[in-house]
């Protein structure tokens, strides 16, 4: 649309339109403004609405455990059998076995047959020892 002044008045043409001076919009009144919503005021968390998100929240650090059995806390000889083997396998893998072995007068293969599973040999006899504790 082209807005025509008093200047180009004598060059109109048949599709321009002229708008008048007079024109006004209509003034807006409350009912025709778009509502915009107002941003909700942070308020304080206290200490009561933390517990309650605490609470609501599921913790998905929770890691299942196999259970041995039912007598959670109790010590029987299968636990500390199975304690004592895991302990042994950890140790065995982290060891530095060449000086252990220097110390002992052995040599390395020595202490790896003797800490092999499943044989009959120190590992087995340490085992055994702990589950008849």
């Amino acid at each position: 649309m082209k807005r025509l002044t008093s200047d180009s008045s004598s060059n109109k043409s048949p599709n321009d339109t002229e708008i008048s001076s007079c024109y006004s919009p209509s003034p807006e009144s409350e009912e025709t403004k778009p509502k915009i919503p107002s941003t909700p005021k942070k308020r304080g968390i206290n200490d009561k609405d933390k517990n309650i998100k605490k609470e609501l929240t599921p913790s998905s650090k929770k890691v299942k455990t196999e259970k041995l059995n039912d007598n959670n806390g109790i010590w029987d000889g299968e636990k500390r059998s199975l304690f004592i083997d895991e302990i042994i396998s950890i140790g065995y893998k982290n060891a530095n076995l060449i000086e252990i072995a220097q110390k002992l007068g052995m040599n390395k293969r020595q202490l790896i047959d003797q800490l092999v599973p499943n044989k009959s040999n120190l590992r087995k006899k340490v085992i055994m020892a702990a589950k008849t504790m």
